[in-house]
């Protein structure tokens, strides 16, 4: 049987909220927020751990490929950190 983190969380007594989110989209990350927001409160820790890969020489890398890449780690972590300061 797989074990998701929350269910592993919650089996120790904490609290979790898992939603599956494209990290590349800000409609969605800050849907996120919000839904942790209305469940807990506030957020305490934001963890990105969204990661894209391309394999391919860089020269070859189609441009939108890399955009891909940059983005899945980049704009969820500024959205939540935005996020974060205004709960």
């Amino acid at each position: 049987m797989i074990r998701l983190p929350p269910d592993e969380c919650e089996e120790l007594g904490g609290r979790a909220l898992a939603v599956p989110t494209d990290v590349t989209d800000a409609n969605q990350v800050d849907a996120l927020a919000s839904r942790a927001v209305d469940e807990f409160g506030r957020i305490d820790v934001w963890v990105n751990n969204a990661a894209v890969s391309v394999f391919a020489p860089f020269l070859e890398m189609p441009i939108g490929d890399l955009r891909r890449v940059s983005t899945s780690t980049s704009s969820a972590t500024c959205t939540g950190h935005v996020r974060r300061s205004r709960s």
